[in-house]
């Protein structure tokens, strides 16, 4: 099940190439964590994967081949 949150974040990143949790948080105007549990959610199922060292870490996809149609 996706949620409008999660095709949000996905359709963000897909437009921008990355994404960091601050840009994500003033964005869609909703909390870090629940940015934080959304991402979490996504790394786990592979969409995405986190790159960087705190406190610069960005969300991309894995290849942009995959999502190319988001």
């Amino acid at each position: 099940m996706t949620t409008d949150t999660r095709d949000r974040i996905l359709k963000y990143i897909s437009y921008h190439g990355q994404a960091r949790v601050h840009d994500l948080v003033r964005e869609l105007s909703i909390s870090s964590v629940a940015v934080h549990k959304q991402l979490n959610k996504l790394l786990k199922d592979g969409l995405l994967k986190r790159e960087g060292k705190p406190p610069l870490v960005f969300y991309i996809f894995p290849s942009k081949e995959k999502f190319s149609s988001i």
